[in-house]
């Protein structure tokens, strides 16, 4: 008779960290529409850019890659107040990924503790679980200004299971970015992986309803 190994055996874990931006909330038309309004504003105009120019780009990235196009005088804390200060003005069309809402109630109502880790500044961070609705139903929540390193490092992952004062191994991330996922690998989680995450190992799941199934075994 031959035993099962851990990975043939049942998961269970006892929290969450969830990945907030694209895996929990379709924020990335906001982000497109806000950075080309107020590029706009200030004369530059990336009307005719392709859409995935700037995907999956840190504001800091597309800043270097802009500001030399930019009004002098302009600094990069200035351009990017102004774009989370237009992010949340419109933080009120923001809408949940299918399922998002209802499995981490679902989770709760298990009795697992559950925390959103993101690369998001603080600010923006608040506008998108406010926007979803479920903050009473996390324990908090990590931004990317709560660490020295972000995402592909480990810190994020590991403040975020030591907020839930569980073990790494403890906790399954969800994310749907490769550099998300390899921040959970790379802290020693192990990571539920959603769309082009699953290059890069994990678990993957086809959506998030499919998770109740994987952390709860039903």
């Amino acid at each position: 008779m031959t035993s099962q190994t851990p990975d043939t055996q049942p998961l269970r874990f006892k929290g969450i960290a969830w990945d907030v931006d694209g895996t929990l909330v379709d924020s990335e038309p906001l982000h497109h529409e806000v950075l080309i309004s107020v590029c706009l504003d200030l004369g530059v105009d990336l009307r005719n850019e392709a859409e995935d120019r700037f995907l999956g780009l840190s504001q800091d990235e597309i800043w270097g890659m802009l500001a030399p196009a930019m009004p002098p005088g302009l600094t990069r804390e200035a351009w990017k107040n102004r774009l989370i200060d237009s992010y949340i003005a419109g933080s009120g069309t923001l809408k949940p990924l299918p399922g998002a809402v209802e499995v981490i109630r679902r989770f709760a109502e298990a009795g697992l503790r559950q925390v959103a880790v993101s690369n998001a500044g603080r600010r923006v961070l608040n506008a998108n679980i406010a926007a979803l609705g479920i903050r009473d139903l996390l324990v908090g929540t990590i931004s990317v200004d709560d660490v020295t390193e972000g995402k592909p490092a480990p810190e994020p992952y590991r403040k975020g299971a030591a907020l839930l004062d569980l073990g790494i191994h403890e906790v399954l991330a969800v994310e749907d970015s490769g550099t998300g996922a390899r921040a959970a690998k790379a802290a020693g989680m192990q990571v539920a992986t959603l769309g082009v995450a699953q290059s890069v190992g994990g678990l993957p799941i086809a959506k998030l309803d499919d998770l109740p199934a994987l952390v709860l075994g039903r």
